[in-house]
């Protein structure tokens, strides 16, 4: 049975790819948006960005503390934890965080490069730790997504896969594969950033206009978002005319979010950020033009909110108030 499985695993991804709908991505307008700046007091050096209950956690993988703490829509200080070391929760590599159903428990990557740290937090919002998710092997996990601490599902961007890992049975279950091709090296044409929901895993190509919709649930792709133009593979030997497209994609409860550099051929568009709304069936739901550069950025769809940062702005958090994120 274990030598049909790469033959499984092949008609899997063959059949789920037949009956997906393609869309054409097109806005009629570009809404420009202009961030508040709320002061940071810490010595901090944004990495990512993650929610849970009403507070912004910050990992700063460059400073000995590397966790830090924000109140929701506010941005004021809250605490601190994570401090870089070996000994008991401290961490010896860099946080990463994990999405998960839970509106409570906050879980964290790089206590040990084979695990997750399960998190709580006090009525002072600081960090209660609760026990260790056992993962028993290492990948290059990013944009994690825990379900019922049984399963685990990540994208694995050294290998441009989506994997589904069973905590219980240790091994994978699912896997979304896009196609590598070493001989470009960093200028592969299906190399792209993805995040998974509660519901869906959405893809987003770096050299191409194009966004892959799938089903959590079964990794079947339903939707194929592109521009219909015709791309070229990158040409590593002319690294300044490769043109990028999306750098990060925000998948949230009800709608995602894709953010790309702004192309815009005006000295006024240089150095911002464009993000393009969708809801899971691939329609438009709307078009944003950033004051600057956000990386990293994240919506809180709860309050209507993004919060982002910028280099530009190396002491402020950017906060922007965007109704259209609220989900009722």
């Amino acid at each position: 049975m274990k030598s049909l499985f790469p033959l499984f695993l092949s008609l899997f991804f063959i059949s789920s790819c037949k009956n997906e709908t393609k869309k054409e991505i097109s806005f009629s307008d570009i809404q420009s948006v202009v961030g508040e700046k709320i002061a940071i007091h810490e010595r901090i050096y944004p990495d990512f960005f993650h929610i849970k209950s009403d507070y912004l956690i910050v990992s700063s993988s460059k400073t000995d503390t590397m966790l830090y703490v924000y109140s929701l829509p506010q941005l004021e200080f809250i605490s601190s934890a994570g401090r870089k070391g070996r000994g008991p929760n401290e961490i010896p590599l860099f946080p990463m965080f994990c999405n998960s159903e839970s509106e409570t428990s906050l879980y964290i990557w790089g206590y040990t490069p084979s695990s997750l740290k399960k998190i709580s937090f006090d009525e002072a919002g600081k960090f209660i730790y609760e026990s260790d998710i056992r993962l028993n092997f290492y990948d290059a996990f990013n944009n994690m997504y825990l379900e019922d601490d049984l399963s685990l599902i990540y994208y694995s961007p050294t290998e441009l896969v989506i994997k589904k890992y069973s905590v219980k049975d240790r091994k994978i279950t699912d896997e979304i594969i896009f196609k590598s091709d070493k001989t470009l090296g960093s200028y592969n044409p299906e190399i792209g950033v993805a995040d998974i929901g509660p519901s869906h895993i959405v893809y987003a190509f770096e050299f191409k206009k194009q966004i892959n919709i799938y089903d959590k649930r079964n990794f079947e792709l339903l939707t194929v978002l592109t521009d219909n133009e015709s791309y070229d593979p990158p040409a590593p030997s002319e690294p300044q005319g490769i043109v990028r497209q999306y750098y990060n994609i925000i998948a949230g409860d009800k709608r995602f979010y894709a953010l790309s550099p702004s192309k815009r051929k005006d000295e006024d568009s240089e150095g911002k950020t464009l993000m393009e709304v969708f809801d899971y069936k691939g329609n438009p739901v709307g078009k944003y033009e950033f004051d600057t550069f956000l990386n990293p950025c994240i919506i809180d769809e709860k309050r209507g909110y993004v919060y982002g940062y910028s280099s530009v702005y190396p002491d402020s958090f950017l906060k922007y108030k965007l109704g259209f994120a609220k989900v009722s």
